[in-house]
């Protein structure tokens, strides 16, 4: 459009400057030649149109308007420029030419000036969708004359699907096939997994640790059960102690004690109390050190306290300052917490041990709800410096070890819910009444003659005279009297020796010092690359040779 423009007004400046006086008939041609360019130009713009099948756009707003505009505006400069100069004192009117109306010839005086036809209406493009197609707001689409004709939500193209729905893609199909095949993968992986899990107990243990819910181990019924056993376990993982097992493997024999006893630490072997004027303190209970020395000889004795490890750890390096009796230490570390009873659980199926020889004293039921049937809920301690029961354990205990008792969780089922020192004093005496019984029935009691001859006059015994020797004792009189005379020795032995015993600890101690100054020492040489000092290289070198390994037993 705008070439077409500057050809029109090209042609009206040269014929402006060509002929100054040229007449108003040849500016109104020059003018018309524009304009017949102008409509060729709109007309070739709708045939394009009509060619494409497009519905006939409107003509711009204003596009004559401003066409015609232009041109009278071009024609009145060029006619105020080019205009002669007259004498007469009337004024010619100029006459303004629309350049899409054809030209007009100028009325004669005192004649009517001829009627001007009217404009023809516009004719509008059909609409699409019932909606009136606005133009563009641009100024080159209006000198273009092109509209911008939005299309229907339902007018789409490309390929259609019969069934109305929008064809996939190769690569969606692709995609969609891959999800299939992976649903399919893991539905026939879980059905997999799930039967495994059901599948029979490893070993002993296992059936052990996760059997106790399993009720039926035939069919189906037995399988379902044993998988959800080992399912639940899978899930309870950060719940567990943090080794498993818990305890080392047990020493060879004869050496292995043939029970383990688990002691808690907390109002049953100590009470800890705070008060203003004294802050914390930490109190024995009476008879422990016997309790602990005594029962050493028949049980493997381990402090299981749901303590940390920084606080019980100095504790019961007070209780057993030689670590002659308490063989392993457990602490918070090695139980497990139950979402149920909000408390942590000391399972003692993680121990490594034979749960019909392990024995568990504590005083929080909670701490032994995985195997009640192992333990005995005492008492607990309030520091009453007059108490016994601890010590009264002891002849129960005892027993249990002297009559080498297969399983103890009968027992201790038996047992359940009573005072147990009351009540093996009981059975115990008993156990004494009859044993006398059938002594005095045998007629063993009966006293013998003495002996007669010369020999009963000089003194002399004959040994064919029979001594009634009192009752006879039970077997655990018997047991006890010799394991008594056992603790003894090894009580005085102890004492006898105890000042050679802290030197070689405090000869140890000071080795194990040396060895870590001179580890520290050469990281730091190596570190920073500087040679050792003499004394240095000897002591790390006496410290290599005398080093001796030391066994960890605490956990």
């Amino acid at each position: 459009m705008q070439p077409i423009l500057r050809t029109a007004t090209s042609a009206l400046r040269q014929a402006g400057a060509s002929s100054g006086s040229s007449s108003n008939a040849s500016r109104v041609a020059a003018s018309s030649i524009a304009s017949q360019r102008i409509a060729s130009r709109n007309g070739h713009g709708h045939a394009y149109a009509t060619q494409a099948g497009m519905p006939m756009p409107p003509a711009p707003p204003g596009d004559s308007g401003k066409s015609g505009k232009k041109a009278t505006k071009a024609q009145s400069g060029v006619a105020s420029k080019s205009k002669p100069a007259t004498t007469s004192s009337t004024a010619e009117p100029i006459v303004e030419v629309n350049a899409s109306e054809p030209p007009v010839a100028p009325a004669q005086d005192g004649a009517e000036p001829p009627a001007v036809p009217p404009a023809p209406e516009e004719v509008l493009p059909p609409t699409t969708s019932g909606r009136e197609i606005k133009p563009v707001s641009s100024l080159a689409s209006q000198y273009l004359d092109a509209t911008e004709i939005p299309a229907s939500a339902s007018e789409r193209t490309g390929a259609r699907s019969t069934s109305g729905k929008r064809p996939l893609s190769s690569i969606e199909k692709k995609r969609r096939n891959l999800g299939r095949a992976t649903l399919a993968a893991m539905a026939i992986g879980s059905g997999i997994f799930a039967w495994n899990l059901g599948r029979e107990w490893d070993s002993e243990k296992e059936k052990e640790r996760l059997g106790r819910n399993v009720t039926i181990e035939e069919g189906m019924e037995g399988r379902w059960q044993r998988g959800q056993a080992r399912f639940w376990d899978t899930l309870d993982y950060f719940n567990k102690p943090a080794w498993d097992p818990l305890l080392p493997e047990p020493l060879k024999p004869p050496h292995q004690k043939p029970y383990t006893l688990l002691l808690s630490l907390d109002d049953l072997l100590i009470n800890s109390s705070w008060s203003r004027e004294h802050g914390w303190r930490t109190a024995k209970r009476p008879g422990l050190d016997y309790f602990l020395a005594y029962l050493s000889q028949f049980y493997e004795i381990v402090i299981f306290t749901s303590q940390p490890s920084y606080t019980a750890a100095p504790i019961v390096e007070k209780l057993d300052p030689y670590m002659l009796y308490v063989l392993y230490r457990l602490f918070r570390e090695s139980t497990r917490y139950s979402k149920e009873l909000k408390d942590v659980v000391k399972d003692l199926s993680y121990l490594g041990r034979d749960l019909s020889k392990v024995i568990l004293l504590d005083t929080v039921p909670a701490h032994f709800a995985s195997q009640p049937e192992n333990a005995i809920a005492m008492k607990p301690w309030d520091g009453n410096r007059a108490d016994t029961d601890l010590v009264g354990m002891i002849p129960f205990l005892e027993a249990i070890a002297i009559y080498q008792v297969p399983d103890v969780r009968p027992i201790l089922k038996n047992y359940a819910g009573k005072h147990i020192p009351s009540a093996w004093a009981e059975v115990e005496a008993e156990q004494k009444r009859a044993a006398l019984a059938e002594y005095e029935a045998s007629g063993a009691g009966k006293k013998g003659k003495l002996g007669g001859g010369f020999g009963s006059l000089f003194g002399v015994s004959n040994p064919q005279v029979r001594h009634d020797t009192g009752a006879p004792k039970t077997q655990l009189e018997l047991g006890r009297e010799f394991y008594q005379k056992a603790y003894l020795e090894e009580q005085k032995w102890w004492t006898e020796h105890k000042p050679e015993i802290e030197k070689a600890m405090e000869e140890d101690r000071q080795k194990q010092m040396q060895q870590a100054t001179s580890s520290l020492t050469n990281y730091m040489s190596t570190f920073f690359g500087m040679p050792l000092p003499p004394k240095a290289e000897e002591a790390a070198a006496t410290a290599a040779q005398n080093a001796t390994p030391v066994p960890n037993q605490t956990r």
